[in-house]
C-alpha cells in the first residue's frame, strides 16, 4: 500500500527519526513516525480521487489536517537528507560508470557520456487555480516538470531539477540544472551527459 519494499520502508525510517521536526515540547506526544512515514507514503503513491486527503483521512483513520501534518514533517525531514544523499560523483564512480557504458555499448567513444538525464511529469490531480494553463502538459493533463541526471550502473540521482510548470519544455527546465550552472564541477575534458531529442 506504501509502494516501497519493508526493506526501504525500514532504511527511509532510519534516516528521518532522529529528525527534530519529530521531536514535540508539549505534553501531547507526537504520532510515532513510522505512522506519518506510512501515510506519507500512501498519499504519495494515490493518483486522481484516491490521493485526496479526505481519502488518505479515511483509509489511514485520522482527520485531514494530520495528513496534512505528518505529509509536511516527513517531506522536511526527508528534504533535509539531500547533501547526505547527493554529492559529487568520485572518480572511482565515474570510472565505473564509463567502463559501464563502454561494456554495454561496445563503443569505446561513448564511455565519456558517464551520465543522462530524462523529464518526467509529476501529473496533479487537478488544475491549479492559480495560472492553471500553465501547469497543462503536451500529454494532456496538469503536472509539474521534473528533470532526474542519473548515472547508468545503478540510476544513483546526482542531480534534479524541480518546480516548474508541466508546460515548461524540458530543455528549458534543464538549464537550471547543478549539471549545466556548474558543468565544470561535474564533467571533465570531452566528457558529456546523454539525452533525448528533447534537450
Amino acid at each position: 500500500m506504501m509502494r516501497v519494499t519493508p526493506e526501504t520502508f525500514q532504511h527511509l525510517l532510519g534516516l528521518i527519526d532522529g529528525h527534530p521536526i519529530f521531536t514535540t515540547h508539549s505534553n501531547n506526544q507526537q504520532t510515532p513516525v513510522e505512522t506519518q512515514l506510512s501515510v506519507l507514503l500512501y498519499r504519495a503513491g494515490r493518483y486522481g480521487n484516491g490521493a485526496s486527503v479526505a481519502d488518505v483521512a479515511r483509509v489511514a483513520g485520522i482527520s485531514e489536517g494530520a495528513v496534512l501534518l505528518f505529509s509536511r514533517r516527513v517531506m522536511t525531514a526527508i528534504l533535509s537528507l539531500q547533501g547526505r544523499a547527493m554529492r559529487k560523483v568520485t572518480e572511482e564512480e565515474k570510472r565505473v560508470e564509463m567502463d559501464w557504458v563502454e561494456e554495454r555499448t561496445g563503443c569505446p567513444s561513448f564511455r565519456n557520456g558517464w551520465l543522462t538525464v530524462d523529464g518526467t511529469i509529476v501529473v496533479l490531480a487537478y488544475k491549479p487555480s492559480l495560472n492553471g494553463s500553465a501547469y497543462f502538459t503536451r500529454k494532456m493533463n496538469y503536472g509539474l516538470n521534473v528533470q532526474v541526471i542519473n548515472l547508468f550502473s545503478n540510476l544513483r540521482i546526482v542531480d534534479y531539477v524541480t518546480g516548474f510548470t508541466g508546460s515548461a519544455h524540458d530543455s528549458s527546465v534543464f538549464e537550471h540544472a547543478g549539471v549545466v550552472k556548474y558543468a565544470d564541477w561535474f564533467f571533465g575534458p570531452n566528457e558529456f551527459i546523454w539525452a533525448d531529442s528533447a534537450y
